[in-house]
């Protein structure tokens, strides 16, 4: 299928390629299915383009690339609403901000997207470690 984006124009996906986000996004609730981009292999850094509006793409990254022996437990309910039947299933990512205020950028730590790439359902979860900050800086500009 062809996908216009924000930053490639229009890109060729397959719709197995899609990831779905049972209950959307917190501020994006209507937007439900993504495609992650990764446009060089070696940057650390993908581009989670919704299907449905082209202006709405998130930088997101491994937390595993910010914060060193990152860890998280889903729940329960986490894993019987993404049907996450193997760790080796899942993948981790955590959304990054620009603050053109003070020109850093920082890691969404408290709330990782947790992919199921198995059968590709998707979700956005809280975790309650207190090790980790919701604006966790990855570097300044």
């Amino acid at each position: 299928m062809n996908l216009k984006t924000k930053f490639f124009d229009e890109i060729q996906c397959a719709k197995e390629d899609l990831i779905h986000f049972i209950y959307g996004l917190p501020g994006f609730q209507d937007y439900h299915d993504f495609v992650i981009i990764n446009e060089d292999d070696e940057s650390p850094i993908y581009f989670m383009q919704s299907v449905d509006e082209k202006n709405l793409c998130f930088l997101i990254t491994s937390p595993y690339s910010v914060v060193d022996q990152y860890t998280i437990e889903l729940s329960d309910e986490v894993v019987d609403n993404l049907k996450i039947e193997q760790e080796d299933d899942v993948a981790i990512y955590t959304i990054l901000n620009t603050h053109s205020k003070n020109n850093q950028i920082t890691a969404n730590m408290i709330c990782p997207l947790i992919v199921n790439t198995k059968n590709h359902l998707a979700g956005q979860g809280m975790i309650n470690n207190t090790h980790y900050q919701l604006r966790q800086s990855v570097c300044s500009t």
